[in-house]
């Protein structure tokens, strides 16, 4: 098994091509509900603030939600896997941080 502590990135590979492979283990479909549940949390809460500030500031046009959308996206998906592999650390430790590493016979559900 690959810990964090030597995980490297995978040359051109993405964040969320990497996020997204670990959804089919061996023809079964696992989807990692609470990653998935805490980027999005974690993603709407801060471009909300960010929407917040911005309108509050007065700036009311179009590039105030995307300047919000960018913010909720450069700084929750990254918070919310911190956030995962804090609440779930022996898991983290056996799938990666963005689950480049395959998960073990024992964490595969059973058809």
């Amino acid at each position: 098994m690959q810990s964090l502590r030597n995980w490297r990135p995978a040359g051109t590979q993405t964040v969320l091509r990497a996020f997204f492979r670990q959804i089919a283990v061996k023809g079964h479909t696992m989807v990692p509900h609470l990653r998935i549940w805490l980027i999005a949390i974690w993603t709407s809460s801060v471009a909300g603030v960010a929407v917040i500030v911005g309108l509050a500031l007065g700036q009311y046009e179009l590039g105030t939600f995307l300047w919000a959308a960018a913010a909720g996206l450069l700084v929750g998906v990254p918070a919310a896997l911190l956030n995962w592999a804090y609440l779930r650390p022996t898991r983290s430790r056996k799938v990666g941080l963005l689950g480049q590493a395959p998960a073990d016979e024992s964490t595969v559900p059973l058809p």
